[in-house]
């Protein structure tokens, strides 16, 4: 995270495309243990399990585990609060 970045409710968004069910990873040093993401359908679903794509989150990366047959591309959005110095997490709603 930089440090214009530092102190501020971080947004940001992307795809990733499944592999089976192989799992793929996405990094990303904005991404917290922490963050919130919200993984979307495909708007083409490609393989018979198409649409059953579960997502995990860790520090800086989110990993999609998609179906034995699926190769669709999945929207994704995540939303990351800002770490203090103390080590705790900031958010609007608890300062």
């Amino acid at each position: 995270m930089s440090q214009s970045e530092s102190g501020k409710l971080i947004f940001f968004s992307g795809s990733v495309q499944a592999n089976n069910a192989t799992p793929v990873d996405v990094n990303d040093c904005r991404i917290q243990s922490t963050s919130f993401v919200l993984l979307g359908l495909p708007s083409i679903r490609v393989g018979a399990n198409a649409g059953q794509a579960t997502v995990s989150v860790s520090a800086g990366k989110i990993t999609l585990t998609g179906g034995a047959t699926d190769t669709s591309t999945y929207p994704y959005w995540v939303v990351s609060s800002p770490i203090l110095a103390s080590g705790s997490e900031a958010s609007v709603y608890t300062q």
